[in-house]
């Protein structure tokens, strides 16, 4: 499927179409603007107990083809392992996961054998926890920038769970990656109890 094919069946949704409606539309302006919201909503919709809506948003995406366009695919990818997060406990959990590992592994091994190599080490790279930065969220703390905070943390949340679906590596196992995950899930509830989700990103 193609990208704008999957952000109209979002748009035709019209439960995802009023959650989308809610962010500054200045935010959606292009195609990857768009895509953007759409999974960072699906996840602040997730972590804060509405899993279905979550799911109405990302779900079309998931079907999105790599297109070399990693603007793009990068957040395909967090559509992908949000699938799994919330397909979790269901008869098709192993069968999302799959499907999710092979879109992944497949973008990496995509192009000419020069391109694929540097893709490879970038990717091994993510798998060793090398491309993490929990430094921004240790300064929003610094700061006493609640808000700052839950859109790191929600950020690192993505980054983390997809490491630990694809499985992670002996340097940073997928159990200490799933571990490290829930505490971003539980602080980032935190602050939107707190303040309203409707501060966090992308609403605002």
């Amino acid at each position: 499927m193609k990208l704008k094919e999957a952000l109209s069946i979002i748009h035709d949704d019209t439960e995802a179409a009023d959650y989308l409606s809610r962010t500054p539309a200045r935010a959606r302006r292009t195609t990857k603007g768009e895509l953007e919201t759409c999974v960072r909503l699906g996840w602040l919709l997730y972590v804060t107990g509405e899993p279905e809506a979550a799911g109405q948003l990302i779900e079309p995406l998931t079907a999105v083809s790599f297109e070399n366009n990693y603007d793009h695919w990068t957040w395909i990818e967090y559509a992908l392992v949000l699938q799994v997060q919330l397909s979790a406990g269901a008869a098709d959990e192993e069968k999302v996961r799959q499907h999710a590992i092979s879109a992944v592994e497949q973008a990496v091994q995509t192009g000419e054998e020069s391109i694929v190599q540097v893709k490879q080490k970038v990717h091994g790279r993510f798998l060793r926890g090398e491309t993490l930065h929990p430094e921004n969220i240790e300064k929003a703390v610094q700061d006493k920038d609640d808000i700052r905070e839950a859109n790191y943390r929600l950020i690192h949340l993505m980054e983390l769970s997809k490491l630990a679906v694809l499985g992670g590596s002996a340097e940073y196992p997928a159990e200490q990656a799933a571990r490290e995950a829930a505490e971003q899930q539980a602080r980032i509830r935190q602050i939107a109890e707190q303040h309203g989700r409707a501060e966090l990103d992308p609403f605002k």
